[in-house]
């Protein structure tokens, strides 16, 4: 279970502070400098070269990470927890961690956790990538990842502490109104079982990978998962969220993310989180537009063969426009 209200402890990062040694050395009558670090028993040399090599203690990126968790969210206070997407390796020597304030952040009078992640590889320690996440909690077991690619830093070690304007509480709200219209217009697009069920097995297999095998209409949804570790029926949390939320798009998408909740594996599970928030942060901006021009009657709302056509012009999946 994912579970973002309860991550790591922040000492979880204490282990993977690997001191990196910078020294010089002769190689033949040239004067060098080496890098190198100590890693599963063995010295891992990094780079080598004529001239001092920057690189950027882990120590350092982590105080990156919680700079800009004060600067984009200015929480009250700060209770940080972690939550480590990938683990270093022999063969990949690179370590993705996420930094969540667990303290509640509410907007709109709804729920959110707030996360910075930071991307650094030991092997190549002089660049390090940052960037928000925001889980908006819609249901015990569910949340979902929304995620703004306008926010993600690709930054030289020098400039760490260097936080760049994009990175303000002003811009990140007003994206995340974006993300709470965006919802609002999802709970108020309602169809039947049916259909519902078509839009999630599409939305499934754009986003999370997942297979429906052919069924006839007088049968159940079935679906069948490309991963074959991985037999979940997603029609279970689809018949749940029907239930529990109305039969709306909403429904549809809090399915998705609930499923992604519940993905025993990690790395699965971070992979599914990744694939829902970026295509959140697309469909928004499609949508917003969109939203702009719409009525705000029901009963004035575009037709299905309008929104399809629209969605098929566009040549992606909407979830606005498969009603």
């Amino acid at each position: 279970m994912y579970n973002l209200s309860q991550p790591g402890s922040f000492s979880t990062l204490k282990e993977y502070y690997l001191p990196a040694f910078h020294q010089p050395i002769k190689v033949g009558k040239k004067k060098m400098y080496r890098l190198s670090i100590p890693f599963d028993g063995k010295d891992i040399q990094i780079k080598r070269s004529t001239k001092k090599i920057k690189h950027a203690s882990f120590a350092k990126v982590i105080l990156g990470a919680v700079l800009r968790m004060k600067k984009l969210f200015h929480p009250d206070r700060l209770n940080l927890g972690t939550i480590i997407n990938i683990a270093p390796s022999l063969k990949d020597l690179t370590i993705e961690f996420e930094l969540i304030n667990k303290n509640k952040f509410i907007i709109a009078n709804e729920e959110y956790l707030l996360s910075i992640v930071a991307k650094y590889a030991y092997s190549k320690s002089d660049i390090v990538i940052y960037y928000p996440i925001l889980y908006r909690q819609i249901c015990t077991n569910g949340a979902v990842a929304i995620l703004n690619e306008q926010f993600k830093e690709t930054i030289s070690v020098d400039k760490i502490l260097e936080i760049g304007c994009e990175w303000t509480k002003c811009n990140f709200e007003s994206y995340i109104n974006l993300a709470t219209n965006y919802f609002e217009w999802l709970k108020r697009l309602t169809d039947n079982q049916d259909q519902l069920g078509n839009n999630a097995d599409l939305l499934a297999e754009r986003i999370l990978g997942i297979k429906r095998k052919p069924r006839r209409k007088s049968q159940k949804i079935n679906f069948e998962i490309s991963n074959i570790n991985n037999k979940r029926d997603i029609n279970n949390y689809l018949s749940k969220n029907l239930s529990e939320i109305g039969y709306n798009q909403f429904a549809v998408f809090n399915t998705l993310t609930e499923y992604a909740s519940n993905e025993p594996s990690l790395q699965l599970r971070h992979q599914y989180f990744m694939a829902i928030g970026k295509y959140l942060s697309k469909e928004m901006k499609n949508s917003a537009k969109m939203l702009m021009h719409l009525p705000l009657s029901l009963s004035e709302f575009p037709s299905q063969s309008q929104l399809s056509m629209q969605s098929k012009n566009s040549g992606q999946i909407i979830l606005h426009g498969m009603m």
